[in-house]
């Protein structure tokens, strides 16, 4: 028999330290959400979640050389330093072609704490509340400070 985890009782927020891995209570959320999403006949799974500062830095510098500028580029993949990736706290969700799934996660990710945070990334999602708090509204895009 598994043993139950917690999904927490607040918002998980960036850790001041580096880290290595997605953070623990990010993952049993997700977990939390990916089996009750699979009972309901629907697939969720994380695409990326932690990502190391060096590949960040290189999803970084592809997106400057597609998008042809930093800022640009910014509203769809952050530098290492101000991206949640590095920091274990961002899920990419069925990316690029499990929308559907991400629509499910979208609507009921309150429950376990994972909220959409961006309006032009279907598939990015934050810790951003207690389990079972509404999500704020999303913001724009990765440029758009997130709470």
């Amino acid at each position: 028999m598994k043993e139950e985890q917690s999904l927490g009782s607040s918002q998980i927020t960036a850790p001041s330290e580096e880290v290595f891995d997605l953070n623990s209570k990010v993952k049993t959320r997700f977990l939390a959400a990916q089996a009750q999403a699979e009972l309901e006949g629907v697939k969720i799974y994380i695409a990326s979640g932690f990502r190391s500062k060096e590949r960040q830095l290189f999803l970084f510098n592809e997106a400057v050389k597609k998008y042809k500028t930093v800022e640009e580029a910014s509203k769809w993949v952050l530098p290492p330093d101000l991206s949640h990736h590095p920091k274990g706290i961002a899920l990419d969700v069925n990316y690029p072609l499990g929308q559907p799934g991400a629509q499910w996660l979208e609507i009921n990710g309150f429950k376990f704490g994972l909220c959409r945070v961006y309006e032009n990334e279907w598939w990015h999602f934050e810790p951003s509340v207690t389990p079972g708090q509404q999500c704020p509204a999303l913001v724009a895009n990765a440029l758009v400070k997130v709470d």
